[in-house]
């Protein structure tokens, strides 16, 4: 399970983090309603003090890392207890190089690109969930549509 562990249960938790997190829509008092990432936890938020920068949450982050790589590695301990998986290499070569581009990518937007980005332990403010999506972080909106606002 080790070797299933480090070849398909990382880089599935990589990828899913990457492009299958929900995003909400949220309540903040004394500001508009704002696009959030984040499930069960939000771990980031558009940063109040400028336009184009975010606010990232280390708990929720790491509570939410923790959350997608136990459910996947449950669920490929199950499967592997019913059917042995064999994972040849033409799998697991394109599988790790899809995970390390796609955290590559993401930390370089989070730490260099924007490098305006606020980093918190929780976040300092009161949110109330609107409605939540499921979809890429990469393509969620920044701003709401009309009829939301």
């Amino acid at each position: 399970m080790k070797k299933l562990t480090l070849l398909l249960v990382i880089p599935l938790t990589i990828i899913a983090f990457t492009f299958l997190t929900p995003y909400s829509i949220v309540e903040v008092e004394d500001v508009d309603n704002l696009f959030v990432l984040g499930y069960p936890f939000i771990y980031e938020a558009p940063a109040f003090h400028t336009s184009l920068a975010s606010q990232f949450f280390i708990l929720p982050l790491l509570a939410d890392l923790l959350i997608y790589f136990t459910t996947l590695y449950i669920i490929i301990a199950l499967i592997n207890r019913v059917r042995k998986i064999n994972l040849p290499k033409f799998i697991s070569i394109p599988l790790l190089t899809i995970a390390t581009l796609s955290l590559a990518i993401k930390l370089f937007l989070i730490f260099i690109l924007y490098n305006d980005n606020r980093y918190e332990l929780m976040p300092s403010f009161e949110m109330k969930v609107l409605n939540t999506h499921v979809g890429s972080p990469l393509t969620s909106p920044r701003k709401l549509p009309p009829d939301n606002q």
